[in-house]
């Protein structure tokens, strides 16, 4: 089923708890804040704009949104946190990831086909993404803002192959959008795509 994230999000007992939480949301404004509001999901076939969209919707309140491409090979919470470079003497280093970064800005992120990295990294986001001030890493201790939110994007089919996430994340996540392919969408990324390259 194209449209499944996780099975329980297709329950009627999801549903009942959603709608409640809506509404009691409504009712009470903005004197209660969102339980957690660290984690966006956007999903939907390639090429529908989800990353485009994502940093035009930040990018005037953060200009240097930081975008890190995941891949199967992110096992650990190191693959998460660090990134392998050169200086420019030549010296090899391990240097803040752009997840790090937006820790340490207090700023949002965006991790790209989030749902290929691994199991055991995946429970390490899971720690960053609750409600805690702090967490200590190899990258030192690193207090988190109210501002720090992790926005992922992704393909959940790819080649016949329905990807699911795994429930505790879908559980952090506050907002969860699906986007598709139309006319006027792929009319509209074509002609953007097009200005950018004549820049």
């Amino acid at each position: 089923d194209r449209e499944v994230i996780a099975p329980k999000l297709k329950s009627d007992e999801w549903k009942n708890i959603h709608g409640q939480m809506l509404d009691i949301y409504k009712k009470v404004g903005k004197s209660i804040d969102p339980i957690n509001t660290r984690l966006e999901i956007v999903y939907g076939p390639n090429g529908t704009g989800k990353t485009y969209d994502v940093i035009k919707e930040y990018q005037e309140k953060y200009p240097d949104i930081g975008v890190m491409a995941c891949s199967s090979s992110m096992s650990s919470a190191e693959d998460l946190l660090q990134v392998f470079d050169f200086e420019k003497d030549g010296k090899p280093v391990f240097k803040d990831s752009p997840l790090t970064e937006a820790i340490k800005k207090d700023q949002p992120v965006i991790l790209e086909e989030a749902r290929l990295m691994q199991q055991s990294a995946m429970a390490f986001l899971q720690s960053l993404l609750d409600c805690k001030e702090y967490v200590d890493t190899c990258r030192g201790r690193l207090y988190i803002g109210p501002n720090f939110k992790v926005i992922m994007t992704m393909n959940l089919e790819v080649n016949g192959v329905v990807y699911e996430l795994p429930e505790p994340i879908v559980d952090r996540a506050q907002v969860i959008l699906k986007t598709d392919m139309d006319a006027n969408l792929a009319a509209t990324i074509l002609v953007n795509r097009m200005k950018g390259k004549g820049e």
